[in-house]
């Protein structure tokens, strides 16, 4: 990342040397290169973060948390304890595991939402900047792709990825609620009304 922040230095610089010396294709050719580079690093880095995303999820997820709840029952039943007691932290133990897996299969199915609703954000962005890259220096300015650089790089981010999702289901939600509220309501006939 420290060679990719040095090179853009330099870049930046011969972009406003280009820029205030009336060479704006010149500028535009070293935008598009700026945007090109931030957007590889950006890149780089949502890989990693997706990566340890589902390992973090993976690994510490359904065994480290039925292994805690197994020692806890462990140390329950350590220590004078009759089979009344044992039967009683065995059924604990199973029913602590069951749950911990039912977690894990929302845990699971949550985050694969989340990460679809990221890629689709960063997809949305990036298509947003790539069509841009097109205009003119004077009308796509580098503070204005700087400004949609950092969209690009919060549309990565968990946090985004949340909000995002939960603004879709907001409006689908909204949308069905309309929808329903247009649908003219079928009158049923009873079956004595249905004999007259």
């Amino acid at each position: 990342m420290g060679a990719v922040a040095s090179s853009e230095s330099e870049l930046v610089k011969a972009y406003w040397v280009a820029f205030y010396a009336g060479d704006k294709v010149g500028a535009k050719a070293i935008r598009n290169e700026i945007i090109a580079a931030r957007m590889y690093a950006i890149d780089l880095q949502y890989t990693e973060y997706e990566a340890a995303l589902t390992h973090e999820r993976q690994n510490a997820g359904f065994a480290t948390l039925t292994a805690a709840e197994g020692l806890n029952t462990v140390g329950t039943l350590v220590g004078g304890a009759a089979t009344k007691g044992i039967l009683s932290g065995v059924a604990g133990f199973v029913t602590a595991e069951k749950g911990h897996y039912e977690s894990e299969i929302l845990l699971a199915k949550t985050v694969e939402i989340i990460d679809k609703q990221m890629r689709a954000s960063r997809h949305d962005v990036a298509t947003h900047i790539l069509t841009k890259m097109e205009q003119s220096v004077i009308d796509y300015p580098l503070s204005g792709a700087f400004s949609d650089l950092e969209d690009y790089y919060r549309a990565g981010t968990l946090v985004s990825g949340v909000m995002e999702a939960s603004t879709t289901v907001g409006t689908e939600e909204k949308r069905i609620k309309k929808q329903k509220k247009l649908k003219p309501r079928r009158r049923t006939l009873t079956p004595q009304r249905a004999s007259k």
